[in-house]
């Protein structure tokens, strides 16, 4: 069994000056400084087998902020806790590693839009207001390395929900709905064998289920998923190429919505050739 304990001491100071007319008034001027704030971690790990080991790991969270609300003040600092458990694994003598964890994090103090303030309230956006305490809570699972021989994988899924625990307007909503609940991350490669094994050939996905951001409109953003591949041609020790396809499908998505200009588009399907040299 094995205990880490650590922290951080963090002092900061921020002095935020806005010039709309071009001329200094100390109303422009707006100044947050803390002294030696004490952060702690500390982490337990337990090893059940050389393979396979429990953790736990717990961390207190400190944040400073840059938004102000419609007082003109800044916001105090997002506070909290992390707490982590799981399970980790290598196998394989090492070439494989597994980790499935369910993690937990409380804040409070949390930057949300402020729709009651004038839209140009904080330099061309809505000012903002401190959440009452919000969580984030869920599982996330990797599996990564050389499964058989020329056959890498990685593969991801992450399952978050998040909520308002105290809050005057909000408790038990959503907190974040344009933080997707499912997320997959799929990739892997393949070095071909025999006289081939100057090729190598890869694929893989990222997919989320659907998001939405809320204010005086909705807007929803769809799920997705969104395919690519390549393949590489090793020339000699120091030279090779490959071709990258991204967005094979050609799907169209935005990548975030519901900002204060419209959403952003991700990228169109595209091609990538790349000749490298390692010396």
């Amino acid at each position: 069994m094995r205990l880490i304990l650590g922290g951080r001491m963090s002092w900061y100071d921020i002095v935020w000056d806005t010039k709309t007319t071009g001329r200094y008034t100390e109303d422009s001027v707006y100044k947050q400084r803390v002294s030696a704030e004490f952060t702690p971690y500390a982490g337990l790990i337990f090893e059940l087998t050389p393979q396979w080991s429990l953790y736990a790991s717990y961390a207190d969270i400190f944040k400073p902020q840059s938004e102000r609300d419609k007082g003109g003040a800044q916001l105090k600092p997002i506070l909290g806790s992390n707490y982590e458990i799981g399970l980790k694994g290598e196998l394989l003598d090492g070439k494989v590693n597994t980790t499935i964890a369910l993690f937990r994090i409380d804040q409070k103090n949390r930057a949300q839009t402020d729709y009651s303030s004038d839209p140009e309230c904080d330099m061309g956006w809505y000012c903002s207001v401190a959440s009452g305490k919000v969580r984030s809570q869920g599982v996330d699972a990797e599996i990564s390395g050389e499964i058989m021989a020329g056959w890498n994988l990685f593969a991801g899924y992450t399952f978050n929900t998040t909520k308002y625990l105290q809050d005057q307007n909000n408790e038990g909503k959503t907190l974040n709905g344009f933080t997707p609940k499912h997320m997959l991350r799929l990739w892997s490669t393949y070095r071909l064998p025999g006289e081939w094994n100057r090729f190598t050939l890869g694929g893989g996905v990222n997919a989320e289920s659907g998001s939405y951001d809320t204010g005086s409109v909705r807007f929803d953003n769809p799920g997705r998923a969104v395919w690519s591949a390549f393949a590489r041609y090793r020339i000699n020790k120091n030279w090779a190429a490959s071709v990258n396809v991204n967005n094979i499908f050609d799907k169209r998505y935005f990548t975030n919505v519901g900002t204060n200009n419209g959403g952003f588009y991700g990228d169109p399907r595209n091609v990538m050739l790349t000749l490298r040299g390692t010396f």
